[in-house]
């Protein structure tokens, strides 16, 4: 059984922390957060392990095999050197950094050691997505000719409070919280981005973005169009859609259901019950439980978990290079 420690409290890691206490082959064995309140937060979930205020008391006395990071991404680095140095696996909610300074510098923390790192991308782990990668891996809609990518969120109207509204802190808002899923899907799907073209959008008076449209060259000169929203009426949970269009046919994804049509007519729906599903508990939507399962069964293997820091960095490159190009108003190309 693996031990496994969850550093920071909010949504996120009280999330973790309740799958991690419900998985067989793991135990939860502490948490950690700045906020000491959050300790009777966290028993009223029923949770009931040590409390800490300081990831290194934590370290010291707990010894877990593994930690998972739900902290501001700002912070992802200062505790992936501590788990670096102590030889501590660790997965870290999405973005990987905050900057593509510190997620390099995190690829250098953990390169020639012996210890597991993954980045919080559940797509990779929802079912429809899954089986969309079988499909572009078989080529079943021939050369790929164009992208249309988006994702929706009724959350910000206005001005917020909180870090998570801090450029400083959070790195970014909606491209980062919620674009950087389609990124993720992206350069997983075809390879990293060449380059980008973005212009974005702040409507609710926050210092960060409410959302944005990106254009996007991948491998082969493919086309690719992100639209982002976390300001869009109508959308209580994340909608995440992506239509790629191929020569021999048209493939669109969403988290239930996939659709497929082919040249002649040929029209098949998938809905995300008829996807075999290895995920044995749910909780706060698909891809979490099967995320931190494959992060644990990892650790003292020789495997990596489906997502590592290198995918992380490559979604990384990508959001910097966004942020530059509205900045300037220039495409902006990335080097791989």
């Amino acid at each position: 059984m693996k031990r496994i420690g969850v550093a920071g409290l909010g949504k996120m890691g009280i999330l973790h922390a309740s799958l991690i206490n419900h998985m067989p082959s793991a135990e939860l064995v502490g948490v950690v957060d700045k906020d000491k309140s959050l300790r009777r937060s966290l028993r009223g979930t029923g949770i009931k392990v040590p409390f800490y205020q300081s990831l290194e008391n934590m370290l010291q006395a707990e010894d877990p095999d593994g930690i998972i990071a739900c902290v501001p991404s700002s912070a992802n680095s200062t505790i992936a050197k501590a788990c670096a140095e102590r030889g501590v696996s660790i997965l870290v909610e999405k973005p990987l950094a905050n900057s593509l300074k510190e997620a390099e510098e995190m690829i250098h923390m953990v390169d020639g050691k012996d210890l597991k790192h993954g980045v919080g991308f559940m797509l990779a782990y929802v079912p429809t997505f899954l089986k969309a990668k079988e499909i572009l891996d078989e080529d079943i809609i021939g050369q790929i000719k164009g992208i249309e990518a988006s994702v929706y969120l009724s959350a910000v109207f206005s001005k917020q409070k909180g870090w998570f509204y801090s450029k400083e802190s959070s790195g970014g808002g909606a491209i980062v919280s919620l674009g950087s899923h389609l990124l993720f899907l992206l350069t997983w799907f075809f390879g990293p981005v060449k380059q980008v073209e973005a212009r974005l959008v702040y409507d609710s008076g926050n210092e960060v973005e409410d959302g944005g449209r990106v254009n996007i060259e991948l491998r082969e000169h493919i086309e690719a169009t992100m639209d982002v929203s976390w300001s869009s009426p109508g959308y209580e949970t994340m909608r995440t859609e992506m239509v790629i269009h191929g020569s021999q046919g048209t493939l669109s994804i969403t988290n239930e259901q996939i659709e497929l049509w082919l040249d002649g007519n040929e029209h098949k729906r998938i809905h995300i019950s008829q996807i075999p599903d290895d995920a044995s508990f749910y909780l706060g939507g698909d891809g979490y439980y099967s995320e931190d399962e494959d992060f644990v069964s990892c650790i003292g293997t020789d495997k990596q978990p489906r997502v590592t820091w290198r995918e992380g960095l490559q979604v990384q490159r990508t959001l910097h290079a966004i942020y530059r190009s509205a900045e300037t108003g220039v495409i902006q190309q990335i080097g791989l």
